[in-house]
């Protein structure tokens, strides 16, 4: 096979997902004081490591500190990702629609054994679908998808 036919090859076989949240601007601050603390901490790591990533953070939380009701829509984009399930999407739809308040919640409303559960929770944490927050109690981790949608794109 020649190089040409290589990479057509290579972009047929490729699938990229988009996830797409709409976030109000004090949200974002506060996800920004979450993860940063102050600005001027985030200011001082930017300077530090010259991160593009970081100065965007860096820059829209200036801006949306004077504009709090003004609203962004954010997206993540995963290239090439082949491993989303059907079982993945109810884990998602559940999430999103259910907020169970840990993996044991969400085995339950699913009707699941908690280490399967567990075991696709992991894989989509790992590719960035879901975060995993700290619970009440127990080291429980409640699971939370942070999207309002999710485009595929062949």
């Amino acid at each position: 096979m020649n190089e040409i036919t290589q990479k057509i090859k290579g972009r047929i076989n490729m699938i990229k997902i988009k996830l797409i949240r709409k976030i109000k601007g004090k949200e974002l601050v506060k996800e920004y004081e979450k993860n940063y603390r102050t600005l001027e901490n985030l200011k001082k790591i930017v300077e530090e490591t010259e991160n593009m990533k970081l100065e965007l953070d860096y820059d829209e939380w200036k801006y949306f500190k004077k504009h709090p009701e003004e609203t962004l829509e954010q997206t993540h984009i995963l290239y090439d990702y082949k491993g989303l399930s059907s079982t993945d999407l109810k884990l998602l739809d559940t999430i999103k629609n259910n907020h169970p308040k840990s993996l044991t919640d969400l085995a339950k409303v699913m009707n699941k054994d908690v280490s399967t559960v567990q075991r696709n929770i992991v894989k989509l944490k790992e590719d960035g679908f879901i975060e995993l927050k700290e619970g009440n109690k127990n080291n429980m981790k409640t699971p939370f998808f942070n999207y309002d949608k999710i485009e595929i794109a062949m």
